[in-house]
């Protein structure tokens, strides 16, 4: 079974994840609730970001599922608030 790595600015405005192969679909917690963010992906194997339009979304309570890594590889991912999202208070 593989693992997830976070790291996060105080603000949860930016975020950077590592998903290991065979990771169980990981749920972010503690970012803003009801935030959009604007999500990029990156593939270890050839040191490049993918040119993917993707975003993600939290739930009333800071909660979104992030998308599944592809079977069998590492994925990076980056995660930047929409700056129209309401901020946290």
């Amino acid at each position: 079974m593989g693992w997830a790595y976070c790291a996060a600015d105080a603000e949860r405005d930016y975020a950077l994840l590592y998903l290991e192969k065979d990771c169980p679909s990981p749920v972010i917690r503690g970012f803003p609730p009801n935030a959009s963010y604007r999500l990029f992906r990156f593939d270890p194997s050839v040191g490049q970001w993918l040119d993917r339009n993707e975003t993600l979304a939290t739930d009333g309570v800071g909660r979104a599922p992030l998308p599944a890594p592809p079977l069998g590889e590492d994925v990076g991912i980056k995660l930047i608030r929409d700056l129209k999202s309401p901020k946290a208070e």
